[in-house]
């Protein structure tokens, strides 16, 4: 029988959509339970605008402010107690966000939070927490729209993590920072150089798309050699989190 119950939400706000994520926490007597309410994802694209122009244009402000309100919505219909809402690589760049950011606040209640790359990187590795037991060397990478997060782990200690401003619409616009490129580059080599065996866990909408294709040809549900893609020679293996 359940004791206690709380409904938790969050909000990702990245370059290419806004993600709405509804969980049911549960405390009963064999421990605490998670379980899935809602997921809802919304295409608002803002990369697209701040990526080429440096700003949001007002109707993609127009579309984030009633995305916002509709999640603000959802959340009261899910009788959401605790919530926190993350604006990551698009809204950090865009000259007008905190103009864009204080109308969603208005009209909608909700505090959105303006976060750093780092800080973004942050979460991604605590996340993946249940790792934290396992021997061996581990690669954590999201790809998102404007940017790419990193966390490298070894023997369950964290060793590094870095945030890139190199990003699946920064690649389609053609606006990716070549020396951002370079450096991202040299700095996975680097930290990479002593680790054997290394398993990437891939996260985030871009890397799901590569898993689906490649994964069509293989047998093997979640790992997948890494000469399959192309990339360094000292990684070996590709796990991928969708």
């Amino acid at each position: 029988m359940t004791e206690k119950t709380l409904n938790l939400a969050a909000i990702d706000i990245g370059s290419n959509a806004a993600r709405l994520l509804i969980k049911s926490l549960s405390e009963e007597k064999d421990g605490i339970h998670f379980s899935k309410l809602l997921f809802l994802r919304i295409p608002l694209r803002l990369g697209m605008d701040v990526f080429s122009s440096g700003k949001i244009s007002d109707e993609k402000k127009s579309h984030f402010v009633h995305t916002m309100q509709a999640f603000a919505h959802l959340m009261k219909a899910y009788n959401v107690q605790c919530y926190k809402a993350c604006a990551t690589s698009a809204m950090r760049e865009a000259k007008n966000n905190r103009e864009v950011l204080e109308l969603a606040r208005q009209k909608s209640k909700l505090k959105i939070e303006l976060i750093s790359g780092e800080e973004e990187s942050r979460i991604i590795y605590e996340n993946h927490l249940n790792l934290l037991q396992l021997k061996g060397h581990f690669l954590f990478v999201d790809v998102g729209g404007g940017s790419t997060e990193i966390a490298l782990m070894m023997d369950g200690i964290k060793i590094a993590n870095a945030s890139y401003n190199v990003g699946a619409i920064r690649l389609l616009k053609e606006n990716a920072d070549g020396e951002e490129l370079k450096k991202m580059e040299k700095e996975l080599r680097e930290i990479t150089q002593e680790c054997s065996n290394l398993t990437i866990i891939g996260s985030g909408g871009n890397i799901g798309k590569i898993y689906r294709i490649v994964s069509k040809s293989r047998k093997d549900d979640d790992i997948i050699p890494i000469e399959t893609l192309g990339g360094f020679s000292s990684l070996t293996r590709l796990r991928f989190v969708v």
